[in-house]
């Protein structure tokens, strides 16, 4: 029978070893944990990488290939299961609000805006959208595209309250955001709407012909948003 000093001793001696097996170990585990870290970062920027790919092929493309390219990125988000991996996800929001600045131009303008809505329907139908996002980081992503923001609203992924809140900050931006949002922010918020509108007169018109001024605001609207809003969005959720 071995004695109790004799274990001691044994221990004694065995602990530098021992120090040095769990140190490799944790060593070990590290680089493990590193590459696999890798390896999933790799994965993820190929997936990106496909997406961008897919996205542009269905802008691009000829209008009677598109459904088909299309359908071909509906299954991608079926097999890289899209809801469950949040990085990929936000990431792709990111790139798809980007790709559509990229492509906003006029010529096909109002075909590429209905393929940006059929694919945001899709995310929000099948792939959780409202309850994977909250309503201020959709905003804050798509924020450059207000078409977007309008679909949203339509769709009843975000409220009004996302947009009215930005009026509290001071920003020359929100000129743009109140001149598209008018009919919206007219109707769920008058108070609001009266306030933004005379800011709006006050920043740029002279206040000698308020209701000149008002006209003019009316008229720039009608200019830049109304008949965009017509061709791309319902009349009924606008009007």
């Amino acid at each position: 029978m071995i004695k109790l000093a004799d274990q001691t001793k044994f221990f004694e001696k065995s602990e530098p070893v021992l120090q040095k097996v769990t140190f490799v170990i944790f060593e070990y585990s590290l680089i493990l944990t590193t590459m696999i870290g890798f390896i999933e970062l790799k994965n993820d920027i190929g997936i990106l990488k496909d997406l961008q790919m897919m996205m542009i092929e269905i802008l691009s493309c000829e209008e009677m290939q598109t459904q088909n390219k299309i359908e071909k990125l509906f299954s991608f988000f079926e097999k890289i299961s899209i809801s469950s991996n949040f990085s990929i996800y936000e990431a792709f929001l990111r790139l798809f609000a980007h790709i559509s600045i990229f492509f906003n131009v006029a010529q096909n303008y109002q075909r590429r805006q209905l393929i940006f809505n059929e694919i945001l329907k899709e995310l929000i139908s099948k792939h959780s959208l409202k309850t994977i996002f909250h309503q201020s980081t959709l905003f804050f992503i798509f924020k450059l595209n207000r078409h977007f923001l309008l679909f949203f609203i339509e769709e009843g992924i975000i409220d009004m309250s996302i947009i009215e809140t930005q009026f509290s900050y001071v920003n020359r931006s929100n000129d743009l955001l109140f001149l598209f949002f008018m009919p919206e922010i007219q109707k769920t918020n008058p108070k609001l709407y009266q306030e933004q509108k005379e800011k709006f007169e006050m920043m740029n018109y002279r206040p000698n012909n308020t209701e000149n001024n008002s006209n003019k605001v009316l008229t720039i609207y009608e200019k830049t948003n109304s008949a965009i809003r017509k061709e791309t969005h319902s009349p009924k959720k606008t009007s």
